[in-house]
C-alpha cells in the first residue's frame, strides 16, 4: 500500500469530486475519483491509522493509497475500489432472489474472506455489505477498522452469517423471531442466532430447516420472498 502526502489545500480540492452518499463510510465522507475508484476523507476528529496493508480482492474493498498531511501515525484519507450495489441493511436483498442464487453469491463471498485469516473483519456490518441486484454478488466496504489479528476465521464467518440473518430477520423473515412463532425448533434457531454463538452454523442450519417447512407446507419454493408462505 503507498502512502503519500499532500497539501491540505489538496483534500479541498478532492472535495469537491461527486460524493458517494450511498456508500454508508464511517467517520467520514467517500468521493468518486473515477468509475473504478472511491477515496474516502476522514473527519477531522476520526483520523488514524490503518493496520494492515497490500490486500487485494475481487469483492472486498481494501485500503490501497493511504494519505498524510504532515503526521505518519493519523490516516487523512484513503482510496479504494468502487463497487456498485446497494447497502443490504438499507434496502434488503430482492425477494424474488433465487434461494439457490443467494447462497452462490453467499458462499462466494464466505469463501474469500476465508482467504484472509489473518484479519479480524472488526466492524463488518450488514450497513457494509452490498448487494449487486445485476450481477448477483455481494460485495464488502469501509474496511478501514479492520485488524491484524490471528485466527480470525471463525470470527469473520461468525459476523458474516449473524449480519445476513439479520436482513433476513428485518426484510424477510420477522416472524420467525417472534416469540409466538408456534415452530419451537425454528425459534430456538434464533435465539441461538440471537446470542451470537456460532451463528456461521446457525444461519444456514435455520435457513435450510425453514425452507424444508415451507416446503412441506405449500410445495417446492424458489425465491427468498416465497420463504414467508409458511403457516404461522
Amino acid at each position: 500500500m503507498a502512502h503519500i502526502f499532500i497539501k491540505e489545500e489538496e483534500f479541498k480540492r478532492l472535495r469537491k469530486l461527486p460524493e458517494i452518499v450511498d456508500v454508508p463510510g464511517s467517520y467520514g465522507k467517500c468521493y468518486l475519483i473515477n468509475p473504478k475508484t472511491l477515496i474516502k476523507i476522514f473527519s477531522e476528529e476520526s483520523q488514524g491509522d490503518i493496520l494492515y496493508s497490500g490486500y487485494k480482492s475481487d469483492c472486498i474493498s481494501f485500503p490501497d493509497t493511504t494519505f498524510y498531511t504532515d503526521d505518519i501515525t493519523k490516516v487523512k484519507a484513503y482510496t479504494m475500489r468502487y463497487f456498485k450495489g446497494a447497502s443490504v441493511y438499507r434496502w434488503g436483498l430482492p425477494q424474488d432472489l433465487e434461494i439457490d442464487r443467494f447462497w452462490s453469491a453467499y458462499n462466494t463471498l464466505l469463501e474469500e474472506i476465508e482467504r484472509f485469516p489473518e484479519i479480524f473483519m472488526f466492524g463488518l456490518e450488514s450497513y457494509n455489505i452490498l448487494f449487486d441486484w445485476c450481477l448477483k454478488r455481494f460485495y464488502l466496504i469501509d474496511t478501514d477498522l479492520w485488524q491484524l489479528k490471528e485466527n480470525a476465521k471463525e470470527k469473520n464467518e461468525d459476523l458474516l452469517a449473524f449480519n445476513m440473518m439479520n436482513v433476513m430477520q428485518r426484510r424477510i423473515l420477522k416472524w420467525y423471531f417472534h416469540p409466538l412463532n408456534k415452530d419451537k425448533n425454528l425459534y430456538e434457531l434464533t435465539t441461538e442466532f440471537v446470542s451470537r454463538h456460532d451463528t456461521r452454523l446457525v444461519f444456514p442450519q435455520f435457513m435450510k430447516e425453514l425452507q424444508d417447512k415451507v416446503e412441506n407446507e405449500v410445495g417446492k419454493v424458489k425465491t427468498l420472498g416465497e420463504l414467508k408462505l409458511a403457516k404461522k
